[in-house]
């Protein structure tokens, strides 16, 4: 007489568990997996100082200005802007100044025609800005007539007036804080500011 075979269900269906588990468990690596490497690949950029960067920088940090760094000239001690028609003088405190322009975009709520930040070297490693190595000390912002009234009229702080001509007018604003070696450029900063004069 034949023996018959008999279906024992537990163990198929636990067997098909087993299964499931380990294929979820596999796909599970396989997703992690996936991702740190992706993490990791982007980690790997190498951040630059070049002006292209601080323009970029300065860009994605404000959404509404474009920069453009400007380095100083062989006569360091006189920063001249042609457009507008005004200088600065610098002493030696200032040596190895940059001066960026940032332009608001259109449709930007900056009611400043143009700010010109005035960085300086610092040797701080915690200090951190708009580009590596230097520091913001003050802006010269410049203004039409009718901006500025504008924004006399707005709450909240505002720039100082340094002086104004016919179409513009010139204002002027310091860092609140500095590195641990910029104390006495920021206190020299108001001494820069007066020697502001139009050249034309």
């Amino acid at each position: 007489m034949e023996e018959k075979k008999k279906f024992d269900g537990g163990k198929v269906i636990i067997t098909s568990i087993l299964v499931l588990v380990t294929a979820a468990v596999f796909m599970s690596i396989g997703y992690f997996a996936g991702t740190n490497v992706n993490k990791e690949t982007s980690d790997l950029v190498t951040p630059t100082t070049s002006a292209t960067t601080v323009a970029k920088k300065s860009a994605s940090a404000t959404t509404t200005a474009s920069a453009t760094a400007t380095s100083a000239t062989a006569d360091w001690k006189t920063y001249t802007n042609e457009k507008y028609g005004f200088k600065l003088t610098f002493n030696d405190l200032w040596k190895g100044y940059k001066v960026v322009e940032e332009v608001p975009v259109e449709n930007s709520d900056l009611v400043s025609d143009l700010y010109l930040r005035v960085y300086v070297p610092t040797s701080s490693s915690v200090w951190s800005g708009k580009m590596d190595g230097y520091w913001d000390v003050f802006t010269v912002s410049v203004y039409s007539l009718k901006n500025w009234e504008n924004l006399q009229a707005e709450e909240g702080p505002k720039p100082t007036m340094i002086d104004q001509n016919s179409k513009y007018v010139f204002g002027f604003s310091t860092a609140q804080d500095n590195p641990s070696d910029g104390r006495d450029i920021l206190v020299d900063a108001k001494n820069i500011k007066n020697t502001f004069q139009f050249t034309k």
